[in-house]
């Protein structure tokens, strides 16, 4: 695996330098039954912090994934780069649902994607200007009813259109605890 260039800025300094490439949606509130959401974009890094702690709770705890990086969060190298779209439960303030979002001017400064570790992306060269990877996306536990999962898929919405992107594209983590006989049904 490529290594990627060390961001030379502070998180807080790289987002605002970048604002002027990029726009981050305003921050929205949904009401789906019984609970009360909100959509917004990592500003801080606390507030991504509060994603790579989800990630990891989800994938490494929930789905028995092995990841290396600090203990209790699921970090890596592109995390320097992304934007992370958040969906907090308003009553508990706690991040409930997350998506990672590599944009085609950071996808250009690191010179690749996430996706072309996994698979030959080369074919899609041409559509890379206004192309987006998305990665990382989970949802609680206990928030597994669709709502939460809409409101990320609504933000990012309004992420593409705001900046004008066409497409997207990422990886997903299929569960494999029961030895892949789910996975291996999902596309017969």
């Amino acid at each position: 695996m490529q290594d990627l260039p060390t961001p030379v800025l502070q998180l807080g300094a790289a987002s605002r330098s970048l604002d002027s490439r990029r726009h981050l949606p305003c921050t929205s509130e949904t009401v789906a039954g019984q609970q009360r959401l909100q959509v917004a974009w990592a500003r801080s890094e606390q507030d991504v912090s509060e994603a790579q702690r989800l990630r990891y709770r989800v994938f490494s705890e929930g789905m028995g994934a092995r990841l290396s990086g600090l203990a209790g969060l699921d970090v890596d190298a592109f995390d320097a780069y992304c934007d992370n779209l958040l969906v907090r439960d308003l009553d508990t303030l706690k991040v409930v649902g997350t998506y990672r979002v590599l944009p085609p001017h950071q996808a250009s400064r690191i010179d690749r994607l996430y996706a072309e570790s996994e698979f030959d992306v080369s074919r899609l060269t041409h559509l890379r200007p206004k192309l987006v990877e998305v990665g990382r996306s989970c949802v609680h536990p206990d928030y597994r009813n669709g709502a939460v999962i809409m409101s990320l898929w609504g933000g990012f919405a309004t992420y593409m259109m705001q900046n004008g992107y066409e497409t997207m594209l990422g990886c997903a983590s299929v569960g494999m605890i029961d030895g892949g006989h789910y996975a291996a049904n999902l596309y017969c």
